[in-house]
């Protein structure tokens, strides 16, 4: 039995995800590039699967510059941690809140 194997490989990371587990939610925030041919940068937040937050950055500004590649990982790099933060911030001020009333 013969297969053929074919692995794709780019420098480009299409996407990030990380759990964050706060405050007894746990919140999925995932950052995925929509290709070049639609240049966006779409950050969502999600919470037992619904969408609570969703940010979209364009990057046709950095699109044939020499260093793309790497000012488009930095740049989705900052979008998924700039997510990430927001998020822990409004929880916390959440949690804050609630314990004060």
């Amino acid at each position: 039995m013969n297969k053929d194997v074919i692995k794709i490989t780019s420098k480009i990371s299409k996407g990030l995800s990380t759990k964050v587990n706060l405050s007894g939610g746990i919140y999925l925030v995932d950052t995925e590039d929509l290709g070049m041919k639609n240049p966006f940068i779409v950050t969502r937040v999600y919470l037992k699967g619904e969408i609570i937050s969703s940010h979209k950055v364009d990057y046709k500004h950095i699109l044939g510059t020499p260093d793309f590649h790497e000012r488009f990982s930095e740049l989705m790099q900052r979008q998924h941690n700039k997510a990430i933060e927001v998020l822990k911030r409004e929880i916390v001020a959440r949690t804050i809140l609630a314990e004060n009333t």
